[in-house]
């Protein structure tokens, strides 16, 4: 009998210790303070609109910048600035697609640290103008000037779909150690017609679904990078909802998750939710294919993001409100959204979510 009760507790010890992270309010400088920096640290910025991502490895081996918002400006400078003091390198910066609340806030980026590393797809067309924010100001005066930085534009010509490549190599001979990003959609020119429907996407649909798709890796935890990839035909959905419908470029994904290999598996334990939440995104069959723990949604009330639609998904997939975190915090049109107040940190020693940190600029 004592056998079986010392069984029994180690079980229940056990089941306790794997429990799922709890989320923790922190002001940015407790966070600074209270952050493990031999954990890896995954930091959604609250942005307003847009999409921010700062990802942080052990020990601030390496520090990453993703997109980086429209509204947040110079704020968005004193969030990372916290945690990454300002004029040290960014040793990897990408911009998913070049939507403006994708990439405008990545200028200020450039203006306040030297970027090692730069990656975007390549996508282009006549309505992303020579004159324009994204060609003349960012790539022209920003990136392409940048001293000493690598830049992969666009990035097939580096990296294919289904690489693995190492970011941090974690200065040890166990490769299990290190940090990496698999890459799952590199696609510069998405195909103009939808592969089920043959309709055709307007150019702000094609170019959200040229958005880079890609894991972070640490060990058992991935962070599965969405952009705004779009992914169900809302004409034959089920009335509206589209709870089983996948086309456009999340059918792509799912059926090389399907068909074509390990290097394509899209199986994640936190996801950002795509194009923050619309309801053009996110089907059923993308979400369960990639079957995560948690979902992050980057948005803000300006586009009515994130859907009831989308939402209804997530819980449909089994992912339930306490494990979804809004960068808006469930505000509308009629509430104040107040950039930089629903920042989450995920913090990992690469065999759970150790800790979530919800945190606010003071």
């Amino acid at each position: 009998m004592k056998r079986i009760a010392a069984v029994i507790a180690i079980i229940v010890f056990f089941f306790i210790g794997i429990g799922h992270a709890e989320l923790t309010e922190l002001s940015v400088n407790e966070a600074v303070t209270t952050l493990d920096k031999t954990k890896l640290r995954v930091h959604f910025i609250d942005v307003g609109t847009g999409l921010a991502i700062f990802i942080q490895t052990p020990n601030d081996r390496k520090n990453i910048f993703i997109d980086g918002g429209k509204e947040a400006g110079e704020k968005i400078i004193d969030y990372v600035d916290h945690f990454h003091p300002k004029n040290s390198n960014i040793d990897l910066a990408l911009v998913t697609h070049p939507d403006n609340d994708h990439f405008y806030g990545m200028m200020k980026i450039f203006d306040s640290y030297a970027v090692k590393e730069f990656w975007y797809s390549g996508y282009d067309n006549e309505a992303l103008t020579p004159t324009g924010y994204w060609k003349k100001k960012f790539l022209e005066n920003r990136v392409q000037v940048e001293e000493g930085c690598t830049i992969k534009i666009p990035l097939n010509n580096w990296n294919q779909v289904g690489d693995v490549v190492v970011i941090d190599d974690s200065y040890t001979f166990n490769d299990s150690d290190d940090v990496k990003v698999s890459l799952l959609n590199t696609d510069s020119q998405p195909p103009e017609r939808d592969p089920i429907s043959n309709r055709r996407f307007d150019e702000s649909l094609i170019r959200n679904n040229a958005s880079l798709v890609f894991k972070f890796i640490f060990k058992d935890i991935s962070f599965l990078i969405t952009g705004d990839i779009n992914g169900r035909d809302l004409e034959t959905s089920n009335e509206g909802k589209g709870l089983y419908e996948c086309d456009s470029e999340e059918l792509e994904l799912v059926s090389r998750h399907l068909y074509a290999g390990n290097q394509f598996n899209l199986q994640s334990t936190v996801l950002q939710v795509p194009h923050h939440g619309s309801n053009g995104a996110s089907s059923m069959a993308f979400l369960k294919a990639i079957n995560p723990e948690y979902a992050v949604i980057a948005a803000g009330f300006g586009h009515g993001h994130p859907t009831a639609e989308a939402l209804f998904r997530l819980k449909e997939v089994g992912i339930s409100e306490s494990k979804t975190f809004r960068t808006d915090d469930g505000e509308t049109e009629d509430t104040e959204d107040a950039i930089l107040d629903d920042s989450f940190v995920f913090e990992t020693d690469g065999m759970s979510i150790n800790r979530i940190f919800r945190v606010r600029m003071e």
